[in-house]
C-alpha cells in the first residue's frame, strides 16, 4: 500500500524567518562566490601541498569544501520537484583517515517519495595533481529496507596528501512541506561549509537553526555563482560556517547528529497560479486530527476492516474474567511473539494494511504498535498511539510542530492510575519496557484529536551477583557465581539465552577476566518467565584467580562489569552523558581462606553519593575464615551536563580504583586487623 501525501495537509509554520525570490538583502555575500576552490577539479596548489591543517594539528582529515544546493519547484496540484545538488571535497591528511573518508554513503528514500539520483561523478586528486576518475566499479547501491538505500562510493589509491572530490544531484517527487536537512559538522573539521537555497516566488519557507550559530545572508540580485553543473542566480538564500571544529564521538550519548550544527526547512506559505496565497499555521492538535485520519496512520486503527482478522487471532484464550493486566499481557505477548520486525525498519507509518502485515507475519514498528493499540481498544482498554524519534535519530523539537522528525510509535495505555509505554518486538521484553532505541525522553500522545508531550520512564536495569568461593593455597578459586537480571538486563541476558551459542560466548566473556577458568556447568533459571528475574548460575575453577608470592596471597575480586574500568578517561567532555535507563548494580563474593592465613591488608569501606544522582558503596570484612566483598553502585539521573563532567568522571574513578583493589592475606600467626576508619 503506497503511501498516500498525508503530510500535504500536516504542516507546519516556524515563526522564525521566511525566505521567498522576491525579498532582498542588500549587502554582498561573505565570501567571494567565483574562488576557484569552488570549480570542479580545480585545486589551489596550497590545498595540494597541505600536510597539516593549521586549526587543527591532530586533523586525520579536513573538509576542504561542502557545498549545497536546494531548489524547489513545481504546481502545487499537479507535481513539485525537490531538487538537491553537492559538491564536497576532502582533504586526507593521515593513514587513519582512510576507510572513513575513502568510503562515501549518499542515502536515498526508495518510500512512496522516492529519490532519483544523477550526475554522479568522482576523483581522486593526488598531491602532485594527478586525477583519477571513479568508474562504476567504484559505485555500489545496497537497499536497506524497503524504504532506505544508499549509494556507496569507494574512493581508490588514497595516500597521505590526497584529495577525494564528488558530487551528485537527488531529485525528488516528493510534497514540498519539509526539505533535506543540512549539516555543517562532521568528525573531522570543516574549512567551509554552505547551503544555498533557490525556489519559485510561489513558496514561502522558514528555518529552524540547531546545535551551533549559523551565519545568513542573502546574494545580490545581480550577482550569479556557478557551483559544478548548476547555476544560481541572486537573490540566494544562503547559510555557512567557516573554521567549523571537528565533533569527536562520545560515548554514553543519545546520537551526535543531537548536536551538530544543523538546519530544517519548512514550507510557511504557497500562492498559486491564480495567486491565492495559503498559509500553513498548524499546531500539534491539528497534526493530531489529521494523522487520525491519515491512511497510513489513525485510519489503520479506526477502521475496523484493517484489523478484524488480527483480533479474531488474538482474542483466542482471553475472556471477560481476565484482568486489564492479564489481558495486556496476552494481547503484548502474542503480537511480540508471533509477528517478526521487518528489516529492523523504524516508522511510524504502515508500508501496507496491519493485516497484509499480520498474514505475512512481519511488520515495521509502526505496524506492531498499531495492531497492539487496535487489540487493546477492542479489549475496552484504552491506548494511544505516541509519536517518538529513536535515540540514534535524535531529539524530537517540541517547539514547532514538525511531523517528520518522528520515525516510531509507541502505544500508551494506563494500568490504574500509572502510565505503561508499550513496544511490541521481543518476547523477552515483559510490558513497559520499551526498546532500548525508543528511551528518548519524551514523546507525542495522540489522545483522540488532541496532541500532548508526555515523559517516557524507562525501567531500572539491575543486576545482583552471589558469589562463594573457597580459595586454595595456590590461588585457585573453587564454587559458583549465581547472578539475578531484571529489566534490561534481564532482556540481554535472555536473548544471549536464545542464541545457539550461548554456552561460548557466556565462557568467551568470563575468559577476558581470567583465561585459565574451567567451567562445570551453566544453569539458566527462569528464562521464559519474563515478569520473573532472569537467573544464571556458574560453577567454575578458577587457577591462579589469586596471586601468591611467598607468604602472601593477593586476592582480585571476582566482578566484571562495564564499571570495572572507568568508561570516562577524556580529559574534557563538549557534550552531554545520556544513559538510556537507570542501573542498580550488587554484588556480594564470599571467600573462604586456607587455613593458616590472615588479612594483612584489606581496603577501607567507602559511601560516595554524586549529588544524589548516582552512589557507590564498597565494604569488606573478616569473620572466621571467610572473607566477605560488598560493591553496589545505583544511578538514577539519567543526563549529566559537561559541566558536571569532572565529578562525574571522579566518581567512576573512585568506582575502578575499589573494584581492582587487592585484597591481601599473610600466611602466620594471627594477629589483630588494625581497625579501619
Amino acid at each position: 500500500m503506497r503511501r498516500l501525501l498525508f503530510s500535504v495537509l500536516l504542516f507546519i509554520c516556524l515563526p522564525i524567518v521566511a525566505f521567498t525570490q522576491s525579498n532582498s538583502i542588500d549587502f554582498s555575500p561573505k565570501i567571494n562566490i567565483f574562488d576557484t576552490l569552488y570549480k570542479w577539479g580545480v585545486v589551489p596548489e596550497a590545498d595540494l601541498k597541505m600536510t597539516q591543517y593549521s586549526l587543527d594539528t591532530t586533523a586525520e582529515a579536513v573538509v576542504l569544501f561542502d557545498i549545497g544546493y536546494i531548489q524547489v519547484s513545481g504546481d502545487w496540484l499537479y507535481g513539485n520537484l525537490s531538487i538537491f545538488n553537492r559538491h564536497k571535497r576532502v582533504k586526507i591528511l593521515k593513514k587513519n583517515a582512510f576507510n572513513e573518508e575513502g568510503n562515501v554513503r549518499i542515502p536515498i528514500s526508495t518510500s512512496f517519495y522516492s529519490d532519483a539520483l544523477s550526475g554522479l561523478k568522482a576523483q581522486v586528486i593526488q598531491p602532485d595533481g594527478t586525477i583519477k576518475k571513479l568508474t562504476d566499479d567504484n559505485f555500489f547501491f545496497e537497499k536497506l529496507s524497503n524504504t532506505r538505500s544508499v549509494k556507496k562510493i569507494t574512493f581508490p589509491d588514497l595516500r597521505e596528501g590526497s584529495i577525494i572530490e564528488y558530487s551528485y544531484q537527488i531529485t525528488s517527487s516528493r510534497n514540498l512541506m519539509t526539505l533535506r536537512d543540512w549539516y555543517f559538522q562532521e568528525n573531522i573539521p570543516i574549512r567551509r561549509s554552505e547551503l544555498y537555497m533557490g525556489f519559485e516566488s510561489n513558496f514561502g519557507y522558514q528555518y529552524v537553526a540547531e546545535g551551533a550559530k549559523l551565519k545568513n545572508d542573502e546574494m545580490k540580485k545581480n550577482e550569479c555563482v556557478q557551483l559544478n553543473n548548476f547555476i544560481l542566480k541572486g537573490p540566494v538564500p544562503r547559510f555557512y560556517m567557516d573554521s567549523v571544529p571537528a565533533m569527536k564521538e562520545e560515548s554514553f550519548i543519545t546520537t551526535m547528529d543531537d548536536y551538530r550544527g544543523r538546519v530544517r526547512f519548512q514550507l510557511n506559505n504557497y500562492t498559486s497560479q491564480s495567486g491565492q496565497t495559503r498559509e500553513f499555521f498548524n499546531t500539534w492538535d491539528d497534526i493530531a486530527k489529521q494523522l487520525l485520519i491519515d491512511p497510513n496512520f489513525g485510519e489503520q486503527i479506526e477502521k475496523k476492516r484493517n484489523y478484524n482478522a488480527i483480533w479474531k487471532a488474538v482474542k483466542q484464550g482471553m475472556d471477560d474474567t481476565m484482568s486489564v493486566e492479564n489481558k495486556i499481557k496476552h494481547i503484548y505477548a502474542y503480537l511480540s511473539k508471533n509477528l517478526e520486525w521487518k528489516n529492523d525498519d523504524f516508522s511510524f507509518l504502515v508500508d501496507e494494511t496491519l493485516e497484509g502485515a499480520f498474514k505475512k507475519k512481519q511488520a515495521n514498528s509502526g505496524e506492531m504498535n498499531l495492531m497492539l493499540i487496535a487489540c487493546l481498544r477492542e479489549a475496552e482498554i484504552k491506548a494511544y498511539p505516541m509519536l517518538i524519534s529513536t535515540r540514534d535519530n535524535g531529539k524530537a523539537v517540541e517547539i514547532y510542530p514538525i511531523v517528520t522528525q518522528f520515525n516510531h510509535v509507541l502505544c500508551y495505555t494506563e494500568l490504574g492510575d500509572k502510565p505503561l509505554i508499550l513496544d511490541v518486538g521481543s518476547p523477552n521484553r515483559p510490558v513497559g519496557t520499551p526498546r532500548i532505541p525508543s528511551l528518548n525522553k519524551r514523546g507525542l500522545l495522540i489522545d483522540g484529536k488532541s496532541a500532548k508531550w508526555i515523559g517516557i520512564r524507562a525501567p531500572t536495569s539491575s543486576e545482583t551477583m552471589l558469589a562463594n568461593f573457597n580459595l586454595s593455597p595456590d590461588g585457585t578459586y573453587m564454587g559458583h557465581m549465581v547472578t539475578s537480571y531484571q529489566g534490561y538486563a534481564a532482556v540481554i541476558e535472555r536473548d544471549l539465552e536464545k542464541e545457539s551459542d550461548k554456552e561460548k560466548k557466556i565462557k568467551e566473556n568470563l575468559l577476558k577476566e581470567f583465561p585459565e577458568i574451567q567451567i562445570d556447568s551453566i544453569k539458566a533459571m527462569n528464562t521464559d518467565l519474563i515478569y520473573e528475574p532472569f537467573k544464571r548460575s556458574i560453577y567454575c575453577k578458577i587457577p591462579n584467580a589469586a596471586m601468591v608470592n611467598d607468604d602472601y596471597i593477593y586476592i582480585k575480586p571476582i566482578i566484571n562489569n562495564d564499571f570495572s574500568n572507568n568508561p570516562f578517561k577524556a580529559e574534557t567532555r563538549n557534550y552531554p552523558i545520556e544513559l538510556p535507563y537507570p542501573i542498580k548494580d550488587n554484588y556480594v563474593i564470599n571467600i573462604t581462606i586456607p587455613d593458616g592465613y590472615i588479612v594483612e591488608e584489606m581496603p577501607k569501606a567507602v559511601n560516595l553519593n554524586l549529588n544524589n544522582k548516582a552512589s557507590f558503596y564498597y565494604e569488606s570484612s573478616m569473620k572466621d575464615n571467610l572473607l566477605q566483598i560488598s560493591m553496589r553502585i545505583h544511578i538514577s539521573h539519567l543526563r549529566f551536563e559537561p559541566e558536571d563532567y569532572d565529578k562525574v568522571k571522579a566518581f567512576f574513578k573512585a568506582i575502578a580504583v575499589k573494584y581492582n583493589e587487592q585484597i591481601v592475606l599473610k600466611k602466620g600467626r594471627e594477629k589483630k586487623l588494625e581497625e579501619r576508619k
